[in-house]
């Protein structure tokens, strides 16, 4: 989700590969595109979901035509994370948390 000049590694990646902070051009790039994710008008929010395998209380924004999902802590508002998902994780998500899972064989 979140590009640095164009290339295919994201905020964490970007961290792990160079040992450094990226620069904050970086970091507004990777804000803008959580919010357009979240503002897009196909894009639902479900206020009560739960996150990973210790399903952490959660709110979370989900897109069903891009298969965006964006986390956010239930708690502390915090963002847990934000990207476009395999299709086979997407639904596996969706069913955890209780939303209809879009119907691929029409």
């Amino acid at each position: 989700m979140l590009m640095a000049n164009k290339t295919t590694w994201g905020l964490v990646k970007h961290i792990m590969k160079s040992g450094k902070l990226p620069p904050i051009q970086l970091v507004h790039e990777g804000q803008n595109q959580i919010e357009e994710i979240c503002w897009n008008k196909t894009t639902f929010r479900k206020e009560n979901g739960v996150f990973g395998k210790q399903e952490k209380p959660s709110s979370f924004y989900y897109n069903k035509n891009t298969r965006h999902i964006v986390y956010f802590d239930k708690v502390t508002g915090d963002l847990i994370t934000g990207e476009k998902f395999r299709e086979l994780y997407f639904n596996k998500a969706l069913i955890k948390n209780n939303i209809n899972i879009p119907d691929n064989n029409k």
